[in-house]
């Protein structure tokens, strides 16, 4: 497990977490222009340094301004480039994955499960929220538990990847938890900021729940995504595509949010369920449906969470660890198996007990550490 500590100003930050990760963020960029990626971006007959060159130049025009948009994300991004003494170009190619979507350009892409569990479903009374990322095998060396004390602002406790400069998911020291799922949806949006970087903000800057939905909901975004937003006894969930935005108020005792859209208003910007992977996708996926292993993990979580009244830590740890009802793990179950991608990261946080218990991989094959945000 990679547990990465930064303080100070966001380039200090940056700095501090690009020296703690240069080596394994290095080698997952040496990695990947040999893993298939490059094979879709780049012309047979282009030479790789030149074709390098090339396309670092077009990484850095496109994402340095939109990181640029969220204060302090270009200064902790410029951080981490020189504490891992790494051109900016590499990690702008790195930073791009989180907005791909599987039918654009990119074959590199991430996907979730996310869950909430009210007061009234655990047999604590406490709110429990539970999450699995999915991604390429890969990228497992990179996956990171960051605990940052910004200066003037707000400490959190993140999971996140060592190269960016934002997070998926995490909670600050207010009680305040923010995360997303990303969507498969039909529609592409012009450029704006990455989700993650606005979820770094939300947990530096905001108390309320109300500050967070309006610092959210500010902007448009370059890709659809499921957002939870939880503090104390109230969580609500965001339904957020290029052109329009849907929150939804908790009701029931429980949420899952997976890689589609729920909402009357937004099913039909749904993925098409017939899309599949092209052969440029990991052979675990190539030929497989896009999106229906989101629909596979939803039914699956909302089965097993109705199974008992109220759930233990226990019962929450044995959700993520799950393999379906025949108990074959695969690409569609909750703690996902593809060959070359599948869990790369597990992690149930404990909000009043200000702690995560996080797993590197696949939870099934680890057990799982508590960390505690200290302020």
């Amino acid at each position: 497990m990679k547990r990465i500590i930064v303080s100070g100003i966001h380039d200090d930050m940056g700095k501090q977490q690009g020296e703690r990760a240069a080596e394994d963020i290095a080698w997952l960029y040496k990695n990947l222009v040999q893993y298939k990626i490059l094979k879709k971006l780049k012309p047979w007959y282009v030479p790789l340094g030149f074709f390098e060159k090339r396309f670092f130049k077009s990484f850095i025009e496109r994402f340095v301004p939109i990181l640029e948009i969220i204060p302090g994300t270009a200064e902790r991004f410029g951080g981490i480039a020189s504490g891992a003494k790494l051109h900016l170009g590499v990690l702008s190619f790195l930073h791009s994955f989180e907005s791909a979507q599987p039918t654009g350009n990119l074959p590199v892409f991430f996907s979730s499960t996310l869950i909430f569990l009210s007061p009234e479903k655990t047999k604590t009374g406490q709110s429990m929220v539970l999450y699995n990322l999915y991604g390429p095998d890969i990228m497992e060396r990179n996956v990171t538990l960051r605990i940052s004390h910004p200066q003037g602002k707000f400490s959190s406790i993140e999971l996140t990847l060592d190269f960016m400069t934002g997070s998926f998911i995490g909670m600050n020291e207010k009680g305040l938890f923010v995360g997303y799922t990303p969507v498969f949806s039909q529609e592409s949006g012009k450029n704006g900021p990455l989700l993650s970087t606005v979820i770094q903000r939300v947990l530096e800057e905001c108390e309320t729940l109300e500050c967070a939905l309006d610092l959210i909901s500010d902007f448009d975004y370059p890709n659809s995504a499921n957002v939870l937003l939880s503090r104390e006894t109230k969580a609500y969930t965001l339904e957020i595509s290029p052109s329009r935005k849907k929150l939804i108020k908790i009701i029931d005792k429980h949420c899952v949010l997976t890689n589609h859209f729920t909402s009357e208003e937004m099913t039909p910007l749904n993925l098409e369920k017939e899309a599949t992977f092209d052969k440029s996708y990991p052979e675990g996926l190539s030929g497989k449906s896009i999106i229906m292993p989101s629909y596979e993990r939803h039914e699956r979580a909302q089965e097993l969470l109705t199974r008992k009244d109220k759930l233990t830590v226990e019962d929450a740890v044995t959700i993520m660890k799950d393999h379906g009802r025949d108990f074959i793990p695969s690409y569609d179950t909750i703690c996902a198996h593809a060959e070359g991608y599948g869990t790369i990261m597990s992690g149930i946080f404990l909000p009043s007990e200000g702690s995560v218990l996080f797993v590197s991989g696949k939870p099934c094959r680890s057990k799982y550490k508590e960390v505690k945000l200290q302020v």
